[in-house]
């Protein structure tokens, strides 16, 4: 299951366009992940979560700090409210 995040109305009118260039890290936009991954959970996914972040933004960006920022918005994501184990390998 691959994880992003973007916004509610994209900025973008071409679809495949925003979803290339301005998505966002997990809890940085407007989806609401924690509900979306509490849902797969409880109809038994248990296998893997991955990250995949396409922007311009992050492009831009030393590959070492998109690497922290990304591990530590899925960790928190994971770990759902109230829960800090949030592991992720």
């Amino acid at each position: 299951m691959q994880l992003n995040d973007g916004a509610l109305r994209p900025g973008n009118p071409d679809y495949l366009a925003d979803t290339t260039s301005s998505r966002r890290i997990p809890g940085e936009g407007g989806f609401d992940l924690q509900r979306c991954v509490s849902a797969i959970r409880q109809r038994g996914w248990q296998g893997p979560f991955s990250v995949e972040v396409l922007s311009e933004r992050l492009r831009a960006l030393p590959p070492d700090q998109v690497c922290r920022r990304l591990y530590a918005a899925t960790k928190t994501l994971l770990a759902g409210p109230g829960d800090s184990t949030g592991k992720v390998i």
